[in-house]
């Protein structure tokens, strides 16, 4: 919005993901898209990013369209190690504790995917005594850290925070040093403040 709306030429980015049920509860990956869309005028450019799990095959297909024009698919190895998420499934599984129990000090290693390689997202939970000093979070409810690839939101390093209130409802973002803006803080808005 306002300046950073323009500098960034009115970027809006928008992730979606189709998930199923697995034998063990957890949501896992079907596809994962990263759509981005830049407007100058009447000008509107985009990037549309899709990838397809192939748990058969063991394989990621990632197809880009760059302002309609899509590139050859490219094939990717899950590899021999365990079966990546996405960011959406991650957090999923992480709210319902598929990872193991939520606490103060808990710390998260979730296999993911990114730049054609296995990676990981890392999930750190703050005890109450060394919480970020953010005055942007409530202080009820849990932060967590994350780090993930810098690709998913086009940071610099990968860093974000989130607030969940007592419910493990996120309710407030924090994704450190975006490209070209620094910090963007978001908040969940509710029904009532919508209307």
């Amino acid at each position: 919005m306002g300046v950073a709306a323009w500098l960034t030429g009115n970027r809006v980015q928008r992730y979606t993901s189709v998930l199923h049920l697995a034998d063990d509860g957890s949501l896992r990956p079907l596809s994962h898209h990263a759509d981005m869309y830049k407007s100058r005028g009447d000008t509107v450019k985009t990037r549309l990013k899709k990838w397809e799990y192939d748990y058969s095959r063991r394989v990621i297909v990632e197809k880009v369209v760059r302002n309609g024009r899509p590139r050859k698919p490219t094939t990717y190895s899950m590899g021999n190690g365990p079966l990546p998420y996405d960011i959406l499934g991650a957090f999923y599984n992480f709210r319902t504790e598929k990872y193991g129990p939520i606490r103060g000090g808990a710390a998260y290693h979730v296999p993911t995917f990114a730049k054609g390689v296995p990676s990981a997202i890392d999930i750190a939970v703050f005890s109450d005594d060394r919480r970020p000093g953010e005055s942007f979070f409530p202080s009820e409810g849990l932060v967590v850290k994350v780090v993930l690839d810098p690709e998913v939101f086009d940071t610099g390093n990968g860093n974000l925070y989130i607030w969940f209130d007592n419910n493990l409802r996120p309710g407030k973002v924090l994704v450190k040093d975006v490209v070209g803006l620094g910090d963007v803080r978001a908040s969940l808005r509710s029904d009532r403040e919508e209307q």
